[in-house]
């Protein structure tokens, strides 16, 4: 029976502010988009290389480009060419994708767009959500150990991370040791290496999840909210105006459906082998562990507000939260800072961001400005159900959030920018591969993911046990020693990311 493989639960999540997940795009500028009545249109390189050598403007787009620099806007060539942008141009060069802005579009230098699979669609990846589980289950773990024997807890925890700064190591994996030490500890059979075979939360999976209903994505400025010493104030640029950060979110109210999974068969097996096991062992104690971690992320957040309006916001809020994920979540939802004294707080913060002395760790929020109120990111609920065999994650196919404009029938004659049947015929039998010579390349043993990046591109792929995608010689290197290589990377488009399909020795 399947239920006594896995123990499954049908997850809601619903959003009740903005939420940001950023993708292999990291940025978009003003070369790839388009501003227009209120949208913004994310334009396809290859189209407009099209479009402008279709109207011989392709020298004249290079001269602007040279000479207006980060003030270049691709309407505003546009204009000065005296080309009509209609529907039908601006369907042709952004295929429709398109997301709402709010606030002076005037100011936005660049935006983080939001991620997508490669259908284009919206999605929140399992893997983020499997990653906020983890911080909450390595928390409800630490947090008992404190409760229970602070000393040890110092020693074993605080203590080590300070010795840490004091012998200069990673700044970016401070806490490596505990994940390891915490998750990955276990022996399975006569097994005695240690690694992500045998980490715990390989009991556990969750799946992407989807909205069930359409919506628009909004584009939104963000700001950042300092406290110092009893007073809040925005963090401003030195031109006085206020540090601001542009992102694509999915809006408030807007639900996504997922599957999340425990393995009976593989819980069996750890308990063989490790009788002595102090984290969940059911998704139910995977829940408790989410409540008890947003319970101790929003008492830090109230103390730290005081009597402000989001303090309140917080206060009223409480018993809807559910989780917090993505862009603006902070290191208090991301680590075990809650759990940490304020003193090595400081410490981690001088250590491994910027040196702020003895000021408040940390110090700073990323905050939503609403109709002069201020609101956090990244907050949803979570609502779950027991999921019947064949029941369906989704009530329909996953909704898109690209919609159909209307084409401008008096100018489709002129901005023709359909492909031959040839083309199209040959972009759905295979994707073009591309050559990234001397890419940078990374493995996640974690995630078993290979990372490439290569002018400011990236591309990944999931590993199973074959690693035969890459050249015998990086091996070692690679997945054993965790160091970075360089080599050629082959690499396909997937949407608007890419995905590695081999790897080659330089």
């Amino acid at each position: 029976m399947l239920s006594e493989v896995f123990e499954a639960k049908f997850a809601t999540l619903k959003t009740l502010v903005p939420i940001h997940i950023g993708s292999v795009e990291q940025k978009l500028t003003p070369f790839e988009y388009i501003v227009k009545d209120g949208y913004v249109y994310h334009v396809s390189e290859e189209k407009l290389s099209k479009l402008l050598a279709k109207l011989n403007l392709i020298d004249a787009f290079v001269t602007e480009v040279e000479i207006q620099g980060h003030r270049f806007r691709i309407m505003d060539f546009f204009k000065r060419q005296k080309v009509e942008v209609g529907p039908e141009l601006i369907l042709g060069l952004t295929g429709g994708r398109r997301a709402k802005i709010t606030g002076n579009h005037l100011d936005m230098q660049d935006y983080k767009p939001f991620v997508r699979d490669g259908n284009g669609k919206i999605y929140i990846p399992g893997t983020s959500i499997k990653g906020v589980i983890r911080t909450a289950i390595l928390y409800k773990a630490l947090k008992d150990l404190k409760e229970k024997d602070p000393e040890a807890f110092k020693q074993r925890i605080e203590d080590r991370i300070l010795q840490r700064i004091e012998d200069g190591k990673n700044k970016k994996n401070m806490f490596a040791w505990g994940n390891q030490e915490w998750f990955e500890s276990f022996f399975l059979e006569d097994n005695r290496d240690f690694g992500p075979h045998t980490d715990w939360l390989r009991l556990l999976h969750v799946s992407d999840a989807y909205p069930n209903e359409s919506f628009e994505t909004k584009i939104i400025p963000l700001n950042v909210l300092k406290k110092e010493k009893d007073s809040y104030n925005l963090k401003k640029e030195d031109g006085g105006k206020n540090t601001t950060i542009w992102v694509e979110t999915v809006p408030e109210g807007v639900s996504f459906n997922f599957l999340i999974t425990w393995d009976r068969r593989l819980l069996d097996k750890f308990k063989r082998f490790n009788p002595d096991i102090i984290l969940p062992q059911s998704l139910d104690a995977v829940f408790e562990c989410l409540k008890v971690w947003k319970d101790g992320v929003i008492q830090e957040e109230i103390t730290f507000f005081g009597q402000t309006q989001l303090a309140k916001w917080y206060k009223d809020q409480a018993q809807n939260l559910g989780l917090r994920i993505g862009f603006g979540s902070g290191i208090l939802a991301t680590t075990i800072f809650p759990l940490l004294s304020q003193s090595v707080r400081k410490a981690v913060r001088n250590y491994a961001g910027l040196n702020r002395g003895d000021e408040i760790a940390p110090k700073s929020r990323r905050i939503w400005l609403k109709d002069n109120r201020a609101y956090p990111l990244g907050w949803v609920s979570l609502s779950m159900r027991p999921y019947e065999k064949g029941q369906e994650i989704f009530a329909t196919e996953p909704s898109s959030t690209i919609e159909t404009i209307e084409p401008d029938i008096a100018s489709t004659e002129s901005y023709q920018l359909k492909e031959s049947p040839e083309e199209v015929a040959s972009t759905q039998t295979k994707p073009e591969q591309i050559s990234w010579p001397n890419a940078y390349v990374t493995f996640n043993p974690g995630k078993r993911t290979l990372l490439a990046s290569h002018e400011n591109k990236k591309a990944e792929l999931k590993l199973g046990d074959d690693l035969s995608i890459v050249p015998e010689k990086f091996h070692r290197k690679l997945f054993v020693k965790r160091s970075a290589i360089t080599a050629t990377v082959i690499v396909e488009p997937l949407g608007n990311a890419f995905k590695i399909v081999r790897i080659e020795e330089n």
